[in-house]
């Protein structure tokens, strides 16, 4: 199981080690092990409407292939050698949700999947990567 360096996880990155910890090799338990399961939990969190369900066998293993990419990269913060896989990984889900900096009147800028559905939910949960990317925080974690 993942945790928090502390209790206040900057840029919503408490979702993506939420999102770690749906699989719990202690427990032997696995949120993700059926599509109901990864449905419930997208859709629990807000990043998908119950309308969007269900989803497909092959939502639920690119669900799993992100939640084995970014465990791989949280890994490889802690010294274990990082192969190139997992960083393709994130960007292919960036590429399919259409992940984009979305410029607001009020001045801000932040990333936002432009994707509706499973591929924008999916992109939703590596937003906080790559804004934590930026000031190094996610290498902390």
């Amino acid at each position: 199981m993942v945790s928090a360096p502390d209790a206040q996880v900057p840029h919503s990155l408490a979702l993506v080690i939420d999102y770690v910890n749906t699989l719990d090799p202690d427990e032997g338990s696995d949120a993700f092990a059926t599509r109901e399961g990864l449905g419930s939990w997208l859709v629990n969190r807000g990043l998908l409407s119950a309308a969007e369900l269900p989803l497909r066998e092959v939502d639920r293993r690119e669900a799993v292939r992100l939640r084995e990419a970014l465990l791989a990269l949280m890994l490889a913060h802690n010294g274990v050698v990082a192969e190139d896989e997992p960083a393709r990984a994130l960007d292919e889900v960036a590429h399919r949700g259409k992940l984009g900096v979305q410029f607001r009147s009020d001045g801000s800028a932040p990333l936002k999947p432009r994707a509706d559905g499973f591929a924008g939910a999916l992109a939703a949960v590596v937003v906080p990567v790559a804004e934590a990317a930026r000031d190094g925080s996610w290498q902390r974690v």
